[in-house]
Protein backbone atom coordinates (compact mmCIF):
# COMPACT_ATOMS: atom_id res chain seq x y z
CA UNK A 1 0.00 0.00 0.00
CA UNK A 2 1.51 3.45 -0.77
CA UNK A 3 2.04 5.43 1.66
CA UNK A 4 2.11 9.05 -0.27
CA UNK A 5 -1.53 10.90 -1.15
CA UNK A 6 -2.22 10.49 -4.96
CA UNK A 7 -1.84 13.37 -7.08
CA UNK A 8 -4.71 12.37 -10.13
CA UNK A 9 -8.04 10.47 -9.77
CA UNK A 10 -6.47 7.66 -11.65
CA UNK A 11 -3.72 7.29 -9.12
CA UNK A 12 -5.82 6.80 -6.48
CA UNK A 13 -8.18 4.40 -8.10
CA UNK A 14 -4.86 2.02 -9.48
CA UNK A 15 -2.62 2.49 -6.52
CA UNK A 16 -4.53 1.71 -3.11
CA UNK A 17 -3.63 4.24 0.02
CA UNK A 18 -4.92 4.74 3.24
CA UNK A 19 -6.98 7.57 2.21
CA UNK A 20 -8.50 6.97 -0.66
CA UNK A 21 -9.43 3.13 -0.28
CA UNK A 22 -12.57 3.58 -1.23
CA UNK A 23 -11.82 5.32 -4.63
CA UNK A 24 -9.43 2.00 -5.29
CA UNK A 25 -12.53 -0.57 -3.71
CA UNK A 26 -14.70 1.00 -6.50
CA UNK A 27 -12.64 1.36 -9.10
CA UNK A 28 -11.05 -2.25 -9.07
CA UNK A 29 -14.84 -3.58 -8.50
CA UNK A 30 -15.89 -1.46 -11.80
CA UNK A 31 -12.73 -2.58 -13.80
CA UNK A 32 -13.41 -6.36 -13.18
CA UNK A 33 -16.83 -5.73 -13.81
CA UNK A 34 -16.12 -4.24 -17.29
CA UNK A 35 -13.09 -6.86 -17.82
CA UNK A 36 -15.69 -9.92 -17.79
CA UNK A 37 -18.16 -7.83 -19.83
CA UNK A 38 -15.99 -7.05 -22.59
CA UNK A 39 -14.55 -10.43 -22.49
CA UNK A 40 -18.15 -11.75 -23.00
CA UNK A 41 -17.83 -9.49 -25.96
CA UNK A 42 -14.93 -10.83 -27.67
CA UNK A 43 -15.82 -14.28 -27.16
CA UNK A 44 -19.20 -14.06 -28.44
CA UNK A 45 -21.18 -15.08 -25.21
CA UNK A 46 -24.81 -15.36 -25.82
CA UNK A 47 -25.41 -12.12 -23.38
CA UNK A 48 -29.07 -11.24 -21.68
CA UNK A 49 -29.74 -7.68 -22.40
CA UNK A 50 -30.72 -7.47 -19.40
CA UNK A 51 -27.85 -8.44 -17.58
CA UNK A 52 -25.72 -6.81 -19.84
CA UNK A 53 -27.29 -3.17 -19.02
CA UNK A 54 -27.57 -4.30 -14.73
CA UNK A 55 -23.66 -4.24 -15.45
CA UNK A 56 -23.37 -1.35 -17.18
CA UNK A 57 -25.25 0.28 -14.73
CA UNK A 58 -23.50 -1.27 -11.70
CA UNK A 59 -19.64 -0.29 -13.67
CA UNK A 60 -21.03 3.88 -13.70
CA UNK A 61 -22.79 3.55 -10.28
CA UNK A 62 -19.08 2.56 -8.64
CA UNK A 63 -17.53 5.41 -11.27
CA UNK A 64 -19.36 7.87 -9.75
CA UNK A 65 -19.52 6.67 -6.33
CA UNK A 66 -15.61 6.50 -6.42
CA UNK A 67 -15.36 10.11 -8.07
CA UNK A 68 -17.32 11.18 -5.55
CA UNK A 69 -15.01 10.21 -2.80
CA UNK A 70 -12.20 11.44 -4.65
CA UNK A 71 -13.70 15.37 -4.79
CA UNK A 72 -14.72 14.50 -1.38
CA UNK A 73 -11.08 14.19 -0.06
CA UNK A 74 -9.08 16.55 -2.20
CA UNK A 75 -11.13 19.45 -0.70
CA UNK A 76 -8.86 18.97 2.68
CA UNK A 77 -6.18 17.91 3.55
CA UNK A 78 -6.45 14.03 5.08
CA UNK A 79 -5.71 15.15 9.11
CA UNK A 80 -5.35 12.18 11.50
CA UNK A 81 -5.32 13.88 14.97
CA UNK A 82 -4.08 12.15 17.74
CA UNK A 83 -1.76 11.69 20.56
CA UNK A 84 1.62 9.82 20.77
CA UNK A 85 4.31 8.90 23.08
CA UNK A 86 6.85 9.54 20.73
CA UNK A 87 7.12 10.90 16.93
CA UNK A 88 9.33 8.68 14.91
CA UNK A 89 12.77 10.87 14.86
CA UNK A 90 14.31 11.13 11.39
CA UNK A 91 17.45 10.85 9.74
CA UNK A 92 17.79 13.77 7.88
CA UNK A 93 16.47 17.33 8.87
CA UNK A 94 16.94 20.42 6.94
CA UNK A 95 16.43 23.92 8.64
CA UNK A 96 17.25 27.58 8.75
CA UNK A 97 20.17 28.34 11.43
CA UNK A 98 17.99 31.36 12.83
CA UNK A 99 19.70 30.60 16.28
CA UNK A 100 22.41 27.93 17.54
CA UNK A 101 19.94 27.39 20.71
CA UNK A 102 17.07 26.52 18.04
CA UNK A 103 19.31 23.78 16.01
CA UNK A 104 20.76 22.34 19.36
CA UNK A 105 17.16 21.45 20.26
CA UNK A 106 16.76 19.86 16.52
CA UNK A 107 19.47 17.78 16.87
CA UNK A 108 18.48 16.72 20.61
CA UNK A 109 14.99 15.59 19.42
CA UNK A 110 16.24 13.64 16.59
CA UNK A 111 19.38 12.16 18.24
CA UNK A 112 18.75 8.57 18.08
CA UNK A 113 18.39 8.94 14.58
CA UNK A 114 19.84 11.61 13.01
CA UNK A 115 22.81 11.62 10.68
CA UNK A 116 22.27 14.61 8.67
CA UNK A 117 21.55 18.14 8.80
CA UNK A 118 21.17 20.79 6.19
CA UNK A 119 21.58 24.63 7.23
CA UNK A 120 19.65 26.88 4.90
CA UNK A 121 20.66 30.62 5.48
CA UNK A 122 21.97 33.80 3.66
CA UNK A 123 25.36 35.21 4.56
CA UNK A 124 23.63 36.97 7.51
CA UNK A 125 23.56 34.22 8.83
CA UNK A 126 27.08 32.47 8.48
CA UNK A 127 27.72 32.90 12.10
CA UNK A 128 25.19 31.54 13.62
CA UNK A 129 25.71 28.36 11.15
CA UNK A 130 29.24 28.22 12.25
CA UNK A 131 28.49 28.49 15.98
CA UNK A 132 25.97 25.66 15.72
CA UNK A 133 28.64 23.41 14.28
CA UNK A 134 30.72 24.07 16.25
CA UNK A 135 28.42 23.60 19.21
CA UNK A 136 27.50 20.24 17.80
CA UNK A 137 30.72 18.97 16.86
CA UNK A 138 30.60 15.96 19.05
CA UNK A 139 26.68 15.32 17.95
CA UNK A 140 28.14 12.54 15.12
CA UNK A 141 26.14 14.58 13.13
CA UNK A 142 26.61 15.50 9.51
CA UNK A 143 26.27 19.22 8.74
CA UNK A 144 25.75 20.80 5.59
CA UNK A 145 25.53 24.01 4.32
CA UNK A 146 23.28 25.44 2.00
CA UNK A 147 24.10 29.01 0.95
CA UNK A 148 21.45 30.89 -0.17
CA UNK A 149 23.39 34.32 -1.17
CA UNK A 150 23.47 37.88 0.47
CA UNK A 151 20.06 39.14 -0.25
CA UNK A 152 17.65 37.11 2.19
CA UNK A 153 14.11 36.09 -0.76
CA UNK A 154 11.75 33.74 0.59
CA UNK A 155 11.99 32.67 -3.08
CA UNK A 156 15.86 31.84 -2.06
CA UNK A 157 14.88 30.09 0.92
CA UNK A 158 12.68 27.91 -1.27
CA UNK A 159 15.53 27.12 -3.66
CA UNK A 160 17.82 27.05 -0.62
CA UNK A 161 15.85 24.21 0.61
CA UNK A 162 14.86 22.53 -2.89
CA UNK A 163 18.36 21.93 -3.14
CA UNK A 164 19.31 20.14 0.54
CA UNK A 165 15.70 17.67 -0.29
CA UNK A 166 18.06 17.17 -3.80
CA UNK A 167 20.76 16.04 -1.98
CA UNK A 168 19.65 14.14 0.70
CA UNK A 169 17.97 11.79 -1.88
CA UNK A 170 21.28 11.90 -3.85
CA UNK A 171 22.24 10.44 -0.55
CA UNK A 172 19.75 7.77 -1.22
CA UNK A 173 17.84 8.80 1.76
CA UNK A 174 14.41 7.51 2.09
CA UNK A 175 11.66 10.45 1.73
CA UNK A 176 9.65 9.05 5.05
CA UNK A 177 13.11 9.90 7.13
CA UNK A 178 13.94 13.11 5.61
CA UNK A 179 11.92 16.14 7.61
CA UNK A 180 11.98 19.68 6.79
CA UNK A 181 12.32 22.05 9.96
CA UNK A 182 10.35 25.17 10.21
CA UNK A 183 10.74 26.25 13.68
CA UNK A 184 13.82 28.55 12.89
CA UNK A 185 13.31 31.69 10.86
CA UNK A 186 10.57 34.28 9.63
CA UNK A 187 7.10 33.08 9.12
CA UNK A 188 7.35 33.59 5.45
CA UNK A 189 10.06 31.59 5.50
CA UNK A 190 8.48 28.57 7.06
CA UNK A 191 5.85 28.90 4.80
CA UNK A 192 8.80 28.77 1.79
CA UNK A 193 10.12 25.58 3.15
CA UNK A 194 6.59 24.28 3.98
CA UNK A 195 5.73 24.33 -0.07
CA UNK A 196 8.84 22.18 -0.59
CA UNK A 197 7.85 19.69 1.65
CA UNK A 198 4.69 19.58 0.03
CA UNK A 199 6.60 19.74 -3.55
CA UNK A 200 8.32 16.63 -2.32
CA UNK A 201 5.96 14.81 -0.62
CA UNK A 202 8.21 15.43 3.11
CA UNK A 203 7.10 15.73 6.39
CA UNK A 204 7.43 19.22 8.12
CA UNK A 205 8.07 19.45 11.55
CA UNK A 206 7.93 22.71 14.25
CA UNK A 207 9.46 21.98 17.59
CA UNK A 208 9.36 23.56 21.30
CA UNK A 209 10.93 22.73 24.19
CA UNK A 210 10.81 23.56 27.92
CA UNK A 211 14.48 23.50 28.18
CA UNK A 212 16.23 27.05 29.05
CA UNK A 213 16.76 29.96 31.37
CA UNK A 214 13.64 31.24 31.01
CA UNK A 215 10.82 31.49 33.75
CA UNK A 216 9.32 27.84 34.22
CA UNK A 217 12.03 26.47 32.38
CA UNK A 218 13.76 23.43 33.26
CA UNK A 219 17.88 23.39 33.63
CA UNK A 220 18.31 20.01 33.30
CA UNK A 221 18.12 18.32 29.79
CA UNK A 222 17.14 15.26 31.06
CA UNK A 223 14.04 17.16 32.07
CA UNK A 224 13.90 18.06 28.59
CA UNK A 225 9.69 17.84 27.21
CA UNK A 226 9.51 18.63 23.67
CA UNK A 227 6.20 20.02 21.63
CA UNK A 228 5.41 18.43 18.44
CA UNK A 229 3.59 19.34 15.43
CA UNK A 230 4.46 17.44 12.05
CA UNK A 231 2.68 17.29 9.40
CA UNK A 232 3.19 14.45 6.40
CA UNK A 233 1.50 13.43 2.97
CA UNK A 234 -0.72 11.17 4.67
CA UNK A 235 -1.75 12.23 8.05
CA UNK A 236 -0.68 15.22 11.10
CA UNK A 237 0.14 14.31 14.55
CA UNK A 238 -0.54 17.50 16.66
CA UNK A 239 0.44 18.15 20.48
CA UNK A 240 2.91 15.24 20.98
CA UNK A 241 4.81 15.46 24.18
CA UNK A 242 7.80 13.23 24.51
CA UNK A 243 9.92 13.39 27.61
CA UNK A 244 13.83 12.78 26.67
CA UNK A 245 14.87 9.78 28.04
CA UNK A 246 19.07 9.53 27.89
CA UNK A 247 18.52 5.66 28.52
CA UNK A 248 16.54 5.23 25.25
CA UNK A 249 17.80 3.72 21.68
CA UNK A 250 14.84 3.90 19.89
Amino acid sequence: MSTKSPKSFLEAGFSPSPNYGCVFICVLLAAGLLTDLLFAVITQQDLNPGSATIVAIVIVFLLLVAGYQWQRRITKIPFEINESAKLQRSRAVIAVPSNAGTIAKIIRYHSDKLEHIWLVNDASLDNVREVSKNENKDSNVEFHDISTGEGRTYLSTYEGYEAAVKEALELDIPKDEIVIDITGGKKPMSISAYFVALAYSLKAGYLESNYGNRDGEVSRIEDEVFQVIEYSPISTVIDVTYKRDPNSSS
